[in-house]
């Protein structure tokens, strides 16, 4: 029997969100510290931006790979192991 896919979409989805807004709460909280800090020091703004946007991205792709694997073990893990037990 061929499986629904609602479960897929439902993880996607919650991936999505929660990976984007913390991604981008998270980059513009290391972004001030870094930007306040560089400002005090007295760094030029390209500088400021630039290291502030390499750090954001770092900081993006660390909570998207976590929420990933939280997902993953949240949502999609239960449901194919279900699916398994379930055709035994």
């Amino acid at each position: 029997m061929a499986q629904s896919n609602v479960p897929y979409f439902k993880a996607w989805f919650i991936f999505l969100l929660t990976s984007l807004v913390l991604s981008v709460l998270a980059g513009m909280a290391i972004g001030f510290v870094l930007g306040l800090i560089m400002g005090i020091v007295g760094a030029p703004i390209q500088t400021v931006q630039v290291v502030c946007g390499i750090a954001g991205a770092v900081l993006g792709f660390i909570v998207s790979y976590t929420m990933f694997r939280w997902v993953v073990d949240r949502f999609i893990i239960p449901s194919v192991t279900g699916a398994t037990t379930n055709a035994m």
